[in-house]
């Protein structure tokens, strides 16, 4: 999250930016009533006005990577939660 600007949202909130990464997954972890909340969001916003983000929007691949390489390193996490044993 850290690395690709990564934000939590869930509910009727505005994204957590101001959480930092880890806290944001330990929240995610600790979470005990996700179905109350309706939807939890993890991931990142991209922008045309950032060079780095246009680069990789204009880029079909370049999307396709990253929105592969989002969902490997996010995998552990989903298994984490979707077992119900916490992983740390």
């Amino acid at each position: 999250m850290a690395a690709n600007s990564g934000f939590i949202q869930y509910g009727d909130r505005e994204p957590a930016i101001d959480l930092l990464p880890e806290r944001a997954v330990e929240w995610l972890l600790e979470c005990r009533n996700p179905a109350a909340l309706e939807w939890v969001f993890v991931g990142r916003w991209m922008f045309l006005d950032k060079s780095d983000d246009a680069k990789v929007l204009s880029d079909r691949a370049k999307l396709a990577t990253a929105v592969d390489d989002t969902f490997r390193t996010l995998f552990p996490l989903w298994l984490g939660c979707y077992s119900g044993a916490p992983q740390r």
